[in-house]
């Protein structure tokens, strides 16, 4: 798994209880850092690690080896190379916000939000918005 952020660490807590040998890779000092800080990510980490997760967390990917159509590896930085049947990349999206600058909009990592999912000046967001997941017990807002 290249990448530790929501989708990587879900994926492989979802591929270690079906007997998958799952090594994560993230070039981050810990998992989920950028939404959650390091304090929290260690914890996601121990988590992992608890369950048989392999991480190889501040370590950047240079490339994957292949040979006759399939993945081999993947090449680390520091010259390691970890053995791979299948590689999936997790490697999460940086919000466009260049069209916005000078709107007025808070930009950061993202649009900046209020507590009810609007922005300021106050604009909804765009599409549409769910603020409760009754299934999960938790809202927004």
């Amino acid at each position: 798994m290249v990448g530790a952020g929501f989708l990587g660490t879900e994926l492989a807590a979802a591929a270690r209880p079906m007997g998958l040998e799952v090594t994560v890779i993230e070039p981050e000092p810990v998992p989920v850092r950028r939404p959650f800080g390091d304090r929290i990510g260690a914890l996601v980490a121990e988590l992992h690690r608890d369950h048989g997760t392999r991480l190889r967390c501040g370590v950047p990917v240079h490339r994957l080896r292949g040979a006759g159509g399939r993945v081999t590896g993947v090449d680390l930085g520091g010259g390691t190379t970890l053995p791979a049947d299948v590689v999936v990349l997790a490697l999460g999206a940086a919000p466009a916000t260049g069209w916005l600058e000078g709107s007025g909009l808070r930009l950061g990592d993202g649009v900046g939000c209020d507590a009810s999912g609007s922005t300021q000046p106050a604009t909804p967001p765009p599409g549409p918005m769910r603020t409760s997941a009754p299934a999960c017990g938790w809202s927004i807002g």
